[in-house]
This record gives structure tokens, C-alpha cells and sequence, in this order.
């Protein structure tokens, strides 16, 4: 049945709430409670070179390695997380225990919700790059810009 502009009606499919979305930032103490995280973006790839045989049509992918970086948009929170933050992450002798974990779960308690949602892993993560700006002078909330590298991610 139609609306009243001819056009098929909308569905509703489900629903998810923005609180069930955590980041959390392993090796620190709470998980990084504290780090009052605004953004987090994220990419991952792989390098892939396509070979071209000479004197026929076959075509070769020849996958390369992975690599990942993130970027993180928080304020500036309370003195002592931060430092553990930069002396755990900023240390590269650390990777192979940094983790950066990110989940979301979905539902809303909504009848046939699962609360099933995802969960992506961020390992061998090292900061390599810190910025910080102030928007506002009249509230002085100090906003930092934190680029990290990741050997991998894992979902």
C-alpha cells in the first residue's frame, strides 16, 4: 500500500543507542578511563601490485603488507591518565602490547534485538604524533589531536 505521495512506505528495520558504543585503550589502568574521547577514525590497508604477463591476457595480484592508522579527537582530561596515556602509547618499545579496542553494541532491548554488535582490535598501536588547540578561550577546553600507526586490525 502506497502513502499519500504514491511512494512506497518506510520500514522500520531496528534501532541502536549511542551509548553502547566504548573505546577503550589496553595496558592502561580502567582502560583509559579519563581520556575524554570526542572522534576516532580509523583505516586500515594493504598494499596490492598487479603483475601483467607479457604475450597473454592473465593478470597477477601480488598482496603486499598491512598497515593501519587511527586518529583520535579528545579533550585534554586529567593529568595523571594522560601521562600514563603518552609514556604507554608514545613508546614504541610498547607495541607489542598497545591495543586500541573499539566496540558498539546494537539494540535498543527492542523484541528479536540480539545486542550483538562489533568489536574491532587495533594492535601494535604507537602514537606518533600529538596537536593541541583551543576553540574556545572563554571555557579554556584544551582539545588534542592524537595520530597513531597499528600493525593490524582485528575484527
Amino acid at each position: 500500500m502506497s502513502d499519500l505521495f504514491g511512494r512506497t512506505p518506510l520500514a522500520f528495520s531496528g534501532a541502536f543507542a549511542a551509548d553502547a558504543a566504548v573505546l577503550t585503550f589496553g595496558g592502561l589502568a580502567g582502560g583509559g578511563v579519563g581520556l575524554v574521547t570526542e572522534q576516532i577514525s580509523f583505516q586500515y590497508q594493504q598494499q596490492i601490485t598487479r603483475l601483467f604477463e607479457i604475450g597473454s591476457n592473465n593478470v597477477y595480484y601480488i598482496a603486499g603488507r598491512s598497515q593501519g592508522s587511527a586518529g583520535v579527537g579528545r579533550v585534554l582530561g586529567p593529568r595523571p591518565v594522560s601521562t600514563a596515556f603518552y609514556q604507554t602509547y608514545g613508546n614504541v618499545c610498547n607495541a607489542a602490547t598497545n591495543t586500541l579496542i573499539f566496540q558498539a553494541a546494537v539494540g535498543c532491548n527492542l523484541p528479536g534485538d540480539s545486542g550483538a554488535g562489533l568489536a574491532m582490535a587495533l594492535v601494535g598501536v604507537v602514537l606518533n604524533s600529538i596537536a593541541f588547540s583551543v576553540n574556545n578561550p572563554e571555557n579554556m577546553i584544551i582539545n588534542e589531536q592524537l595520530a597513531m600507526m597499528y600493525v593490524a586490525l582485528v575484527v
